[in-house]
């Protein structure tokens, strides 16, 4: 890669990083279970059509239609759905290989960002939402977190908010690889910088 090409992915790179606010843009209302969207190669630079059929739909979504009876017991089961959608759509499309977090300059397929990884976690909160599958929560609009001028890297999450409470919660796939359970932390400290530590790679927390 020479260095004006690396200089102009930076940049672009680093736009899409930056555009949590702009993330709905990549959403698609129509969407259903068998026919969405999923990004991959960075800030949502390729796009495939998935299709799941009803038995796999069903299968993936069980979590949801077994014991989630309060508010925390929906969000574990919130986070094995999402990471058995990974494990799916990963073999459909070949992001399976998808590993934690992303390096600045990735050229292996099937490779996520945070834009992607934003968006495809986005998807499917709304799809358990039309599907009346989330009792306590409801998805709202993506979040995000640095501006490099402030000396933070920009980061994007999916949100999720318990309807009682009011209190959002972050639902962060980034930092973990293709399949595994997303780590859902209260938003504000996400906001404020939360990372997992490195040393205790834990689930989802509620």
């Amino acid at each position: 890669m020479t260095l004006a090409a690396g200089f102009l992915l930076l940049v672009a790179w680093l736009g899409s990083w930056s555009a949590g606010g702009d993330l709905r843009d990549l959403l698609d209302p129509a969407d259903t279970p068998a026919d969405f969207t999923h990004c991959q190669g960075y800030g949502c630079m390729q796009r495939f059509r998935v299709s799941l059929g009803e038995r796999d739909w069903q299968g993936l979504v069980r979590p949801l239609r077994t014991g989630a009876e309060s508010p925390i017991a929906e969000r574990r089961a919130v986070a094995e759905v999402i990471a058995a959608f990974e494990r799916k759509v990963g073999e459909l499309t070949g992001s399976g290989r998808d590993h934690p977090r992303a390096r600045l300059f990735e050229t292996e397929p099937g490779q996520l960002d945070c834009v992607d990884e934003t968006v495809n976690t986005t998807t499917v909160l709304h799809l358990l939402q039309e599907a009346g599958l989330l009792r306590f929560h409801r998805p709202a609009a993506p979040a995000r977190r640095g501006y490099v001028i402030d000396g933070r890297w920009p980061h994007n999450t999916a949100v999720l908010v318990e309807r009682d409470s009011g209190r959002a919660f972050a639902v962060d796939s980034w930092y973990r690889a293709n399949g595994q359970a997303p780590h859902i932390v209260p938003l504000d400290r996400w906001l404020a910088g939360w990372e997992p530590a490195a040393a205790h790679p834990a689930q989802g927390t509620p």
